[in-house]
Order: C-alpha cells, then sequence, then structure tokens
C-alpha cells in the first residue's frame, strides 16, 4: 500500500529537494536559498512524500497581512496526479489561518499546467513583470487570489 503525506520540511531533506529542484527548474533555487527558507520565521515550506520518498515540495512566506507562494515542484514521474493541488490547498490554508488578505505568486507565461491549477484555485492575473525570468527574458504573469472571510479549502481545491 502507497503512503502519501505532507509534512513540514527540515534541513535533512534538503538533498532530496535539490535533486527535484535541478531536475524541474532551468533557473533552480540555490540550496542556501532553501536553508534561508527553512530559517526564517516567515515562511512555512512543505515536503510531499509517497512512502518515505520526498515526490514534491511547495514554500510560501506570509508577512503581515500578505503571502507569497514562492516555489511549488513536482517531481515529473507524479506530475497531473493532483500533487500541487494538495500542496496548494495546504499553503492557502495556512495563510487564511495566519489572517493573510491574500496570496500573490509569479509564474512563467509558458506554464499553462501552472497557470491553470492557480486559476482552478481561485488566482487571477493582476499583473505582468515582463523579461522576469533571467535564464531566457520570458514574461512572468502576477497572480492573486484574495481571502474572504467565508472561504474555506478542501482537498479539490475549490
Amino acid at each position: 500500500m502507497v503512503r502519501q503525506r505532507i509534512e513540514i520540511m527540515e534541513i535533512a531533506d534538503l538533498d532530496e529537494v535539490m535533486q527535484i529542484e535541478r531536475r524541474l527548474f532551468s533557473l533552480p533555487w540555490r540550496e542556501s536559498d532553501y536553508r534561508g527558507e527553512l530559517e526564517s520565521q516567515f515562511s512555512y515550506n512543505l515536503v510531499l512524500r509517497i512512502d518515505n520518498a520526498i515526490v514534491g515540495y511547495a514554500c510560501m512566506r506570509v508577512i503581515l497581512d500578505e503571502a507569497s507562494i514562492t516555489t511549488i515542484g513536482i517531481d515529473y514521474p507524479y506530475q497531473s496526479l493532483g500533487f500541487a493541488r494538495q500542496l496548494m490547498v495546504h499553503l492557502l490554508q495556512y495563510a487564511e489561518m495566519k489572517r493573510a488578505l491574500f496570496c500573490d505568486l509569479e509564474v512563467r507565461v509558458s506554464n499553462k499546467r501552472a497557470i491553470s491549477l492557480y486559476q482552478s484555485s481561485g488566482f487571477n492575473v493582476i499583473g505582468l513583470r515582463k523579461k522576469y525570468y533571467p535564464d531566457n527574458h520570458e514574461d512572468a504573469l502576477v497572480m492573486r487570489k484574495e481571502f474572504s472571510e467565508n472561504e474555506e479549502y478542501n482537498y479539490t481545491g475549490r
């Protein structure tokens, strides 16, 4: 039986997280970036495990009443199985628990699957950052989800 769980990211998880990070992103974070997130009082960092292997992760910052999703990554063999949505739901629930008024993120304009996930999770495009990504000068969409006091999340993300 496959066992899946979402846990708080720890320093001991960084080797696996970095392996996935390098596979997924043309401009990967450095290990020191993740260490900084793990040390920050404003960060909420998760890993998703199947059995004991990390197959995905997500990071968010919440400062005062503003939340920002900084990264979500699911290893290739596990994509399109709903795991990114599960991580997203955990992040959004945390932001609401911390009383954030909204949550922002940036996404490459070419990342259609991520944009679809974010839109189905209630995010709307609020801006465009021209030539945002230094590796290929691709634009980034700025997306925002505003929270209402009565909104609740379940694992469908709706």
